[in-house]
């Protein structure tokens, strides 16, 4: 909760968004998974996955996906 609240101190909702695209990001690399993985695990397309990185916008229903 605490990483949660200090994301959203003072910060725009685009700010937040890519702040939890860069960690996700991080995540996947350090498990070494590619964006095809991560995206298949996910079960969303590939595409949708590689837009939620670059930009941070995602549904919300596709990122609890990712976040699973």
């Amino acid at each position: 909760m605490a990483i949660v609240v200090s994301m959203l101190s003072l910060r725009s909702a685009p700010e937040v968004a890519a702040e939890l695209a860069q960690r996700v990001r991080a995540r996947r690399l350090q498990r070494a998974w590619t964006q095809a993985e991560m995206a298949r695990r996910a079960g969303i397309r590939e595409a949708t996955y590689v837009l939620f990185e670059r930009t941070g916008k995602i549904s919300l229903l596709r990122l609890l996906k990712v976040l699973d």
